[in-house]
Formats: structure tokens, sequence, C-alpha cells
């Protein structure tokens, strides 16, 4: 059994219950992954679903991190600018 699977099946066992909107789902909550770089790319490459969903959360992130640039810049240049307004 792989690294994958044996995270499936600690979720499965030790996993806590949750309802929402979309439906009821397990997970873990305050666990600490041992993965080593290895495992993680295999997880990645091997699983579409995976693979999918990490694309997904790193073009979010990417996002999140051009758009509080944008927002320091425009910040900057709006004290920039009531600074030399001021007498």
């Amino acid at each position: 059994m792989n690294k994958y699977h044996e995270i499936l099946n600690k979720i499965i066992s030790k996993g806590k219950r949750q309802e929402n909107k979309k439906g009821a789902i397990t997970l873990l909550t305050n666990q600490l992954s041992q993965q080593k770089p290895i495992d993680l790319l295999d997880l990645f490459e091997s699983h579409a679903v995976v693979k999918k969903k990490l694309k997904e959360e790193l073009i979010y992130l990417w996002a999140v991190s051009v758009r509080q640039k944008l927002i320091g810049k425009l910040v900057g240049l709006l004290r920039s600018d009531i600074s030399q307004q001021l007498p």
C-alpha cells in the first residue's frame, strides 16, 4: 500500500464527519503531514483529482499574491500623492 492509500485509510478510520451544503465529508484536523518531497511528487503526478486541486489552489494563491502586491503599490502611490499635496 502506498502513502496515498495510507492517508486515505487514516482519514476513513480516524476522521471526523462534517455536513455542509455539498454533502457529508470526512476530514482530519490537527494532523502533521510527514511526507517526503518525493512522496508528494508521486502523489501529485499520479492522481488526477489531487493534481487538479493542487493546480486550482496554486492559481488561487498566485492571484491573491498578485492582488496584494497591486494593492500595496496603489496604497504607496496614494500616500505619496497625499504627502505631496500637504503644505
